[in-house]
């Protein structure tokens, strides 16, 4: 809507499950079972089943609305269902990836010189939002691309401005004090057991890394790593997953995103994700040839998923989960941003993986 169109009042009076089929019928839906229809809108709202039967409509939004010829209920029944089963297959893969990078924080960090126990109290580890500090980063980072292509290497400049367009601060903005205040908070919330001993036994007031990073969220996580000054301490967590520490601070971000829309019931088939991810550097010249550049598909999600598995767990049947899931429901992976040749792909054939 343009800033000049009037605004209308909302005027719509709600139908009751049996007006509803009646009004997808009338709009040109096929419906075989109209009961088992109405029983399933019963329990999946109408407006949210809405977004899955939007790519067969014609004139969407219109007087004018119909379904394109040959749609039936069961084909949106069963694309809401592989896409719940979606979720849950990438929440799976998600915890293993968010625990290892728990472990990778916790680790690197620690173990720096003079870092230490309490290493996420330590300022000086920290970018503070000082626009000076900013700048220098800036130009190490810059150095450090130069010397890669002197020695060959392809630069890792491409890493799109993420932004979180939800809140206040841009994502780049959060700075140490913001993530510290945060860290406290998801302290203060816990009721964790091993929470409740820290703060019974020890005079500190937040608990050291290893064990604070079991209170903090994806997005929490993503944070931190991201306002960590040392560019080879980035670099150092993203060479465990093969890839450069710009990738990985946008993967994380973004899986962040995933998780939160996962988590809350939301839509993954056919949805286009505000955040591009940045494109992968490293010794896999298969993800880099596979990542699908200026995409906001979910396909790159399964990509840099599958990447990360197969680094936290060999051998693991996210890979064959996936692909089975896809052959059940029939589903036209072109929504998604899939290639035509997806399957043919070195990172989708299991034999090459074992």
């Amino acid at each position: 809507m343009s800033e000049a169109q009037e605004k209308i009042s909302f005027n719509k009076p709600p139908l009751t499950f049996d007006d509803q089929v009646a009004k997808l019928r009338e709009r040109g839906m096929s419906i075989e079972n109209p009961a088992k229809a109405e029983s399933f809108l019963s329990h999946i709202n109408y407006y949210r089943l809405s977004a899955y039967w939007r790519p067969f409509l014609l004139d969407a939004g219109t007087d004018n609305e119909r379904f394109k010829q040959n749609t039936c209920f069961e084909v949106v029944q069963n694309l809401y269902t592989f896409d719940r089963e979606l979720r849950l297959l990438m929440l799976d893969a998600i915890e293993h990836i968010e625990i290892s990078i728990r472990t990778q924080w916790a680790y690197f960090v620690a173990h720096e010189p003079e870092h230490g126990a309490h290493a996420h109290l330590n300022a000086k580890l920290f970018i503070k939002n000082n626009k000076k500090q900013q700048a220098k980063r800036k130009q190490a980072e810059e150095k450090r691309e130069r010397q890669q292509e002197r020695k060959g290497c392809k630069s890792v400049s491409d890493a799109p401005d993420n932004r979180d367009k939800n809140s206040k601060k841009t994502y780049k903005d959060i700075s140490w004090p913001d993530c510290l205040k945060q860290l406290q908070d998801e302290v203060d919330r816990s009721s964790e057991d091993f929470i409740k001993h820290y703060k019974e036994t020890y005079k500190e007031e937040l608990p050291p890394i290893w064990v604070v990073c079991e209170v903090m969220s994806l997005g929490s996580l993503s944070q931190w790593y991201r306002i960590l000054e040392s560019i080879t301490l980035r670099q150092g967590m993203a060479s465990v997953f093969d890839i450069d520490h710009r990738a990985l601070g946008s993967w994380l971000q973004h899986l962040s995103v995933v998780r939160n829309i996962c988590a809350h019931h939301g839509r993954l088939w056919d949805r286009e994700f505000s955040i591009l991810l940045s494109v992968p550097r490293g010794n896999s010249q298969e993800l880099t040839n596979q990542f699908q550049r200026g995409s906001r598909k979910i396909y790159n999600t399964f990509l840099l998923t599958l990447h990360m598995l197969d680094v936290i767990i060999p051998g693991h049947s996210w890979r064959t989960r996936t692909k089975n899931l896809i052959a059940a429901h029939k589903i036209d992976v072109s929504k998604m941003g899939f290639p035509a040749d997806w399957c043919d792909c070195l990172l989708w054939r299991e034999e090459e993986k074992l």
